[in-house]
């Protein structure tokens, strides 16, 4: 299961499709602590970060990248691992370079909220610039739902602590 699937990124690092569809199956791989745990010691964050470093143009390996990192984000120190890998700045560059697509917004949005639970994140989300991007995105997809449910209670919590 997960080492097949991490074999299979880091044996195709330039292939997006495969990084994008990788990503996807850990998602699915990722449902109980036990997995999340093992995926993060056989290196599995940082695989799905460079992915998403090595693929910025690729819709499908950004959504499906801040997939896999919101679902690492059931307690603190998920939080903080997927912060200090990188996983904030991943996704607020997901975001930024695909303003106009709905799914990695929405996608990243929830890894962004979720991250956020750990303060650390939201400094972090904040140093990145994380607040104006947000913001673009909620007037950017007005009609998406989870967008704008999402955003505007990731903007008031973060506005709390750095506006």
């Amino acid at each position: 299961g997960i080492q097949v699937v991490l074999g299979a990124m880091r044996g195709h690092g330039g292939h997006a499709g495969i990084q994008g569809h990788c990503s996807g199956t850990l998602t699915h791989l990722a449902g109980g602590s036990k997995q999340r745990e093992r995926i993060v010691a056989l290196g599995g964050l940082d695989d799905v970060i460079k992915g998403m470093a090595a693929h910025p143009t690729s819709q499908l390996v950004q959504y499906k990248g801040c997939a896999v990192l919101a679902n690492f984000a059931h307690n603190i120190l998920e939080q903080q691992q997927v912060g200090s890998a990188g996983g904030v700045k991943a996704s607020i560059r997901a975001m930024q370079l695909h303003a106009d697509d709905k799914d990695v917004q929405d996608y990243c949005m929830g890894t962004l909220y979720n991250l956020a639970r750990a303060y650390e994140n939201r400094e972090k989300i904040a140093a990145e610039g994380g607040i104006q991007v947000i913001k673009q995105a909620l007037v950017m997809h007005p009609d998406a739902s989870t967008v704008q449910r999402v955003g505007k209670n990731l903007v008031e919590t973060l506005s709390r602590d750095f506006d």
